[in-house]
């Protein structure tokens, strides 16, 4: 019997990731397409780069603009692309040593050329032959390859992979392997990407339809073309916000998720645009109108509220009205809006207003 290993959703991947950075283990997340697993590497080098007083850059994306020892990369590897001579070097013949010497792959980190700290993500690896794979494991267990290359001791391992019952073209990964890494097999959460959206800038829609109807967040079923996922769900936030045309984006968000899951957000949408505006609550947050608790659609109206009032317009001169509006829902629903402001608007939890909503809800509170 296949032995399992542990589900974690992409809210606590974060956490792994702080861990094994600091015990220097290798960490490998299996999960569905679209899932946004290397998405979730690039933010978490990021934010390294941030807490470490370090300037990040992408390789390929920019140049190294500061002392290498002062920056924090990351690497983004593509072994499918690979053969086995990018892994062990392309031979070059030294005459005066009367040996063959091997150049290695520039991709590969190196501090002087890309920096003492980083995080090097090896992509899609289960698409990537054999003959790549296992010359990989030098440096998944190691970090040595031949006599002339040593993995720089700051930069951190990662490697995704999309799982073989989704249909993926996969290949069969060895156990030699897996067993240099610690694996996880990763779930989209519904909170964190409506979180990870309101930071992207997106007006709450989207997410509060995902937190309604999580099932949608990703949904593939075999010979599916169009089909949820994270990925194809910021594709159609962007377009919420671009495409005025009602007819035109149905299209567009059919071509995405699939028309029946664009038929339900169109529902959805229309239920967002008969709610009370951000301005209105602004305004007179005791008056403008709440969705009443049994009505056909209260629900959906209220977590679209809830994503409205979480999203860029939210700021120090409009929280203490905001926190007056978001008092009157049901008090779930105003926990789910404190740690949405918790997570994207951090500052803005040490107002007033905040600190005031946060002793009322005693109990609740977060």
């Amino acid at each position: 019997m296949t032995k399992s290993i542990p589900v974690i959703t992409t809210s606590q991947i974060f956490g792994v990731l702080e861990r094994n950075a600091e015990t220097g283990d290798n960490t490998f997340i299996e999960g569905p397409s679209g899932m946004g697993k290397t998405d979730i590497f690039n933010q978490f080098a990021e934010a390294q780069a941030a807490k470490r007083g370090l300037e990040f850059y992408k390789m390929s994306h920019d140049k190294i603009k500061t002392p290498w020892e002062k920056t924090y990369g990351l690497i983004t590897a593509l072994p499918s692309t690979w053969d086995s001579l990018d892994i062990k070097g392309g031979p070059v013949v030294d005459l005066e040593m009367e040996a063959t010497r091997f150049l290695i792959n520039s991709v590969l980190p190196n501090e002087k050329r890309h920096g003492k700290f980083g995080f090097c993500n090896f992509d899609d690896l289960a698409q990537a032959p054999m003959s790549v794979i296992n010359p990989l494991t030098q440096v998944f267990h190691g970090g040595i390859i031949g006599d002339s290359y040593v993995w720089p001791k700051g930069w951190q391992i990662g490697a995704t992979a999309n799982r073989r019952e989704d249909h993926a073209s996969t290949t069969r990964i060895g156990a030699h392997v897996y067993n240099r890494f610690r694996c996880y097999e990763g779930r989209p959460c519904a909170n964190a990407f409506s979180q990870y959206l309101l930071a992207k800038g997106s007006d709450g829609r989207v997410g509060g339809f995902i937190r309604l109807r999580e099932e949608h967040l990703h949904n593939y079923e075999r010979g599916d073309r169009s089909f949820p996922s994270p990925r194809q769900w910021e594709t159609v936030d962007r377009d919420l916000r671009e495409i005025d045309d009602q007819a035109f984006l149905e299209l567009q968000i059919g071509a995405a998720v699939s028309v029946p899951v664009a038929a339900e957000l169109m529902g959805y949408l229309a239920i967002c645009s008969q709610i009370t505006s951000f301005a209105k609550i602004v305004k007179d947050p005791v008056k403008a109108k709440v969705p009443t608790p049994g009505e056909a659609s209260a629900t959906a109206a209220t977590f679209a509220l809830i994503g409205m009032c979480a999203g860029k317009r939210l700021n120090e001169k409009n929280i203490d009205a905001v926190t007056t509006y978001v008092k009157r829902l049901p008090e779930d629903f105003t926990m789910v809006w404190m740690l949405d402001v918790i997570e994207n608007h951090n500052c803005l939890q040490e107002t007033v207003a905040f600190s005031r909503l946060r002793a009322d809800m005693g109990k609740y509170a977060v």
